[in-house]
């Protein structure tokens, strides 16, 4: 009897080693990253074929924004070839929030980013948009739906009314059918042009005639949308834009104060992007600062801040301010600008001509700068009257000239290893130390602390 006991307690004793073990287990599977970069990618419906060399890269992101049609590009299942390599990689799937496109009625859902049902219900308990809803549309001041866009490239795109409770209802069920409930489903949906900022280009809507309106109905639209999203275990990111002036970043402040914020928040265009005539277009300093800046106000969503230039990896082009500036010149710009403001919780992506969807934009400064925790948050200094600003890593330092002027002989605290594209390959101990750097206008420096190698 005594050896029977001491038998079942020593499997007592090991199923409770084991569910420690476990738990341990699922906690490093769980627990936030450190990285000092973290890091999305776009894929849309056009460019790179996905497959199992692609999807290699893929899962090195920490975050993807991707369309239903490749779900299974590579075995069938490429959400889980993707999460097999990488399984902290979140995959959102592509979706409009506040338009609809009369031409994909009939089309295959697996093609369509919208909910598709302009004149098609495609068994929707409510009926189709165009004959059982007209007043889903929203109208100008002369009583025609509005468009979308007035760019000629994005015709045919209603703008709908989301601040309306039944067609918040009908795109839930649209979303949850095609979606969410469907093959395609994934970790979460990424809600196209959609916050409190109205970013359309687009005939005004009578009904939401004022910035507060709009804001009132967009953030009715994500309040609802998250909390029905969330009861489906389905994260939201919304491409929402407006952190370069202190009057959008006020409205954007206004997704904490929801009863269900979205996960993650978006910006199209922070830093340095590609809309405008020039090759890149530079924020002034204001609008740079406010999108910097803005990066630690939001406290209840991550942040995802896109970046983009019109030219590609080994190219050149002239800026805004009709200077001259290389692609590596603007990703380091932009990522420098990322790192002064990164509170842990955002995550950066670059990109170059062919812009998003249709390139992987995978760089090796990703993995290859590690300048470990923030000692802080970012400083400035007057350097020959104009503002430079920096912070300090346990490994490092980020400095950003965001002015027109260039910046010469600034003094380092301490001796440090400059990185650039050409040496981050190379040894630490092979790049030359130095006390003293220049920052050029627009331009970010990127140092390693002098450590033991």
């Amino acid at each position: 009897m005594m050896t029977r006991k001491i038998s079942c307690l020593a499997v007592v004793l090991i199923s409770i080693l084991l569910v420690y073990a476990n738990a341990e287990e699922q906690q490093k599977k769980t627990a936030p990253s450190e990285k000092c970069i973290k890091t999305f990618m776009v894929k849309l419906r056009g460019g790179e074929k996905i497959d199992s060399s692609a999807v290699n890269k893929i899962a090195k992101f920490d975050m993807l924004v991707i369309t239903r049609n490749w779900y299974d590009a590579v075995n069938h299942d490429t959400w889980s070839a993707i999460k097999d390599i990488n399984p902290d990689c979140e995959i959102f799937i592509q979706v409009e929030g506040p338009t609809i496109y009369r031409k994909h009625d009939f089309e295959d859902i697996r093609f369509c980013k919208g909910i598709a049902r302009y004149s098609n219900p495609r068994g929707h308990s409510m009926g189709n948009l165009n004959d059982d809803h007209p007043e889903f549309f929203l109208l100008d001041k002369n009583g025609n739906r509005c468009w979308a866009y007035r760019n000629t490239g994005y015709k045919e795109r209603y703008l709908m009314d989301i601040g309306n409770p039944s067609y918040q209802d009908y795109w839930v069920e649209a979303i949850l059918t095609d979606v969410v409930n469907g093959p395609f489903r994934a970790d979460g949906l990424h809600i196209d042009n959609v916050g409190p900022v109205n970013t359309f280009n687009s005939d005004d809507p009578i009904k939401y005639d004022t910035p507060e309106k709009w804001k009132n109905a967009a953030n009715s639209f994500v309040d609802k949308i998250t909390k029905k999203m969330h009861e489906n275990n389905t994260k939201i990111w919304i491409n929402a834009g407006g952190t370069h002036s202190e009057k959008g970043c006020v409205m954007l402040m206004t997704l904490d104060g929801l009863e269900n914020p979205p996960d993650v928040v978006g910006e199209e265009g922070a830093f340095v992007h590609s809309w405008g005539k020039a090759d890149a277009t530079f924020e002034r300093e204001d609008q740079w600062r406010s999108s910097l800046d803005f990066m630690s106000r939001l406290k209840k969503s991550s942040q995802a801040y896109f970046a983009h230039v019109k030219i590609d990896p080994g190219e050149s082009g002239i800026d805004n301010w009709g200077k001259p500036f290389t692609f590596r010149q603007a990703l380091w710009y932009a990522l420098g600008s990322y790192l002064l403001g990164n509170d842990g919780n955002d995550y950066f992506f670059f990109s170059g001509k062919s812009r998003y969807g249709k390139k992987d934009w995978w760089f090796n400064e990703y993995s290859s700068i590690d300048l470990g925790k923030p000692a802080g948050p970012y400083q400035v200094n007057l350097h020959d009257g104009n503002n430079i600003y920096y912070r300090e890593f346990a490994n490092g330092y980020v400095y950003v000239n965001p002015t027109s002027n260039d910046a010469k002989g600034i003094n380092l605290r301490g001796k440090c290893r400059q990185l650039s594209a050409e040496n981050l390959n190379k040894k630490r101990s092979g790049i030359s130390l130095t006390k003293k750097i220049d920052v050029p206008s627009h331009r970010a420096v990127i140092l390693l602390k002098d450590k033991k190698l």
